[in-house]
């Protein structure tokens, strides 16, 4: 049996102060840098093929930027472009790198910059992750992380469905669904190199808000593990979240701490509870790890695949949709015919 040789490489992608934050329906500018935003390389070989996993402490990669990632490490790495892939930890607190139509030249530019940079910066990590093959065993473990994530989408005692009705509000008469609370771990132990821990948990990262950089919860998830475990590199892959995130609508005296519930938006927010909630999926991490599983391990595959999804059909709300934009653009929040997210 072939062995599969694994390598690791991480690099800051913290964007400038004034970069134009990503993420919501209002206008942000980064005023302040929490934490910093990091991406992480996972390269594979087993002398046959090889492929490699870049992850980002950011919202989402278009797909323009992201193609272009991927051609650079193709070529730089000598690795086909299908076998290059790409993924966000989702952070609702990182660099917007879609140009905006109705924003200064400076702010592009600023955008441009940043992602011009980003591919260079790609390159050379997945080159480092490269340079970085060690031999590698596989281990897989599952576990649960409670109480931190939660389905966002309720139905109202009027009928209607609203996502983010806030906490306590009298109005719910149930929730939609239930989240899942499963962690799923592989442990990667190399020969001579530091062993690596991905760690896959779906939950929004939009915990902290504001005009702020920061990798959200997944920072702590990986300062967590890496602190508790020497020789141990952590990587937080994102599941899937669409309807998921922090919001208990039904918290305890306990659960409010660390969040501020008069945020921007209404949606209650928190640096500490980031970091509570990276404690709690580190903590999942670590109760299962000495139990993890081998799996034997020998076949490097990749392949892409194109899916369509159909879109909503325009219907007689259209114009009133374009009004409501149109009142956000010019600074007529106050004006809006509802409140919180709808």
């Amino acid at each position: 049996m072939a062995t599969i040789k694994v390598g690791f490489s991480r690099h800051d992608i913290t964007p400038r102060l004034g970069h134009f934050v990503s993420g919501y329906y209002e206008k942000r500018y980064a005023k302040e840098i929490l934490d910093r935003l990091d991406m992480h390389a996972i390269a594979f070989s087993n002398g046959d093929k090889k492929t490699i996993i870049l992850n980002y402490d950011l919202l989402d990669l278009p797909t323009e930027l992201s193609n272009s990632i991927r051609e650079a490490v193709s070529k730089y790495c000598d690795v086909p472009f299908d076998a290059v892939f790409a993924t966000c930890t989702h952070t609702h607190t990182g660099p917007q790198l879609s140009e905006k139509i109705d924003e200064s030249d400076e702010i592009n530019e600023l955008i441009r910059d940043y992602n011009k940079n980003l591919v260079l910066i790609s390159r050379d990590c997945a080159k480092f992750a490269f340079d970085d093959l060690k031999d590698a065993e596989f281990f897989v473990a599952e576990g649960e992380a409670k109480n931190i994530s939660f389905v966002r989408r309720f139905r109202m005692k009027d009928g209607s469905v609203q996502t983010n009705p806030g906490a306590d509000n009298p109005n719910i008469d149930h929730c939609l669904d239930e989240a899942s609370e499963v962690l799923k771990l592989i442990e990667i132990k190399r020969c001579g190199g530091d062993d690596i821990y991905i760690a896959n948990f779906g939950v929004h990262a939009d915990v902290i808000g504001g005009d702020v950089i920061s990798a959200d919860f997944p920072r702590f998830v990986r300062e967590s593990v890496e602190g508790a475990l020497p020789g141990v590199k952590c990587v937080f892959l994102n599941g899937a979240e669409g309807d998921v995130n922090h919001i208990n609508s039904f918290p305890t005296q306990s659960d409010r701490i660390g969040l501020d519930y008069d945020s921007f938006d209404a949606v209650p927010r928190g640096y500490e509870h980031a970091k509570h909630m990276g404690r709690v999926i580190a903590g999942a991490v670590l109760t299962v790890c000495t139990k993890a599983v081998k799996v034997d391990a020998d076949i490097v595959g990749f392949g892409t695949k194109l899916i369509s999804i159909p879109s909503n059909m325009e219907n007689d709300k259209l114009q009133w949709a374009q009004e409501i934009i149109d009142m956000v653009n010019a600074g007529r929040q106050d004006e809006l015919p509802y409140k919180e997210m709808q």
